[in-house]
């Protein structure tokens, strides 16, 4: 029965994994740490739709504040960079999802130009121990 519906629709699997082994761990890493914070929060609790979202909301926010790389400037300690600032033009500050969009589009513009003149050219790479 699924293998005529997979045959009736022209259904095509596209595996990750065959295609490159080292892109599938990228988001089953962050898959991982979502279980893990899940399973410390949680336990076996059940909850009602509402506190489930407000948890993965609250876990966003935590894992998202983890620093990527550092920002170094002149006579200052360096700072950490963080996929948060990304999402939020620069502030290092969760916010949730109703308060994402920016009200006026041409502020949200201007606010992401002025974060990609001022920090992102400021990232120094990560370097290695070998």
């Amino acid at each position: 029965m699924v293998l005529s519906f997979i045959d009736k629709e022209r259904i095509i699997w596209k595996n990750i994994i065959e295609r490159s082994p080292w892109l599938a761990g990228f988001y089953e890493r962050l898959v991982r740490s979502v279980k893990e914070s899940l399973r410390k929060i949680l336990g076996k609790a059940p909850l009602s739709f509402e506190e489930m979202t407000t948890i993965l909301t609250e876990i966003e926010a935590v894992l998202n504040l983890r620093p990527l790389s550092y920002v170094y400037e002149e006579n200052e300690e360096p700072r950490p960079l963080t996929p948060m600032h990304f999402l939020n033009f620069g502030q290092n500050q969760p916010t949730y999802p109703a308060t994402r969009v920016c009200g006026d589009p041409r502020k949200c513009f201007y606010k992401i130009i002025s974060f990609k003149k001022k920090e992102i050219p400021t990232v120094t790479p990560k370097t290695t121990v070998a």
